[in-house]
């Protein structure tokens, strides 16, 4: 007997356990490329919900306590800030509750933040929601909320000696809408956590802010955008080295 006859009475004989073997092979092979399409698409999803986010901004500094604002000032005038970067922006960055005093809706967990400069131009007293948050307060322009802000004081909340009352770790600040922004674009999308639920954004005036958190001319929020040929790799030392420079 030949081999190929020896070759086709086997494959013959066994042909239920190699249809079985062949259909095992397709179907895992159907998963394993169906799992990589479906990698690369949430991976490049979360990169394009990334990059709208942080729109304008390359890099950020949130250290989680208040310094003073004259900081972006002072990296922008190292002698290497230009050869990289394009601007440095300070302001507030901090979670805190809404109350709409017109339909009398509230909301907990909002992204409150202020910008100096014109990249998120709020007029005094004011304030832009996103579409989320307008629309869990019932907001439109001209009504007033009322913010519930946490409180800026450096002492450790669980100190001996700590104020721990609502009225010492809150404080208060009545604003008015300005607009609600229903674009998917910075001001509606800005966000520096990595989770991928919508957030609730509320842009308001820094000066105004400062004030009702008692913390004139500082900020807890330094943002940094890149010149457009810039290579991340070589920018990220160079910010790094400029940061220590002013520390000296």
């Amino acid at each position: 007997m030949s081999r190929l006859k020896l070759l086709l009475r086997t494959l013959t004989h066994f042909r239920l356990a190699n249809l079985a073997l062949i259909a095992a092979v397709a179907i895992s092979s159907a998963i394993l490329t169906g799992a990589l399409m479906v990698g690369d698409s949430v991976k490049l999803s979360l990169r394009d919900l990334t990059l709208h986010r942080l729109g304008p901004i390359d890099y950020s500094l949130a250290p989680g306590r208040f310094f003073p604002q004259d900081l972006a000032t002072r990296i922008q005038s190292h002698p290497n800030f230009k050869e990289h970067f394009n601007q440095s922006i300070p302001g507030i960055y901090l979670r805190g509750g809404a109350l709409n005093e017109s339909t009398n809706s509230a909301a907990a967990g909002v992204q409150i933040a202020a910008l100096a400069g014109n990249l998120v131009p709020i007029p005094d007293n004011r304030c832009i929601l996103n579409k989320p948050l307008a629309s869990l307060l019932g907001a439109a322009p001209r009504q007033t909320l009322i913010l519930s802000l946490p409180s800026a004081d450096d002492t450790p909340k669980d100190a001996t000696l700590a104020r721990r009352s609502r009225q010492d770790t809150l404080n208060n600040m009545q604003i008015q809408v300005e607009k609600n922004s229903t674009e998917d674009n910075f001001i509606s999308l800005f966000s520096l956590a990595g989770s991928q639920r919508p957030t609730l954004n509320l842009w308001t005036n820094l000066r105004n802010l400062q004030q009702a958190l008692d913390q004139p001319h500082r900020a807890n929020l330094l943002l940094v955008s890149a010149n457009k040929n810039t290579n991340h790799l070589q920018s990220l030392p160079t910010l790094n080295i400029i940061l220590k420079d002013i520390a000296r």
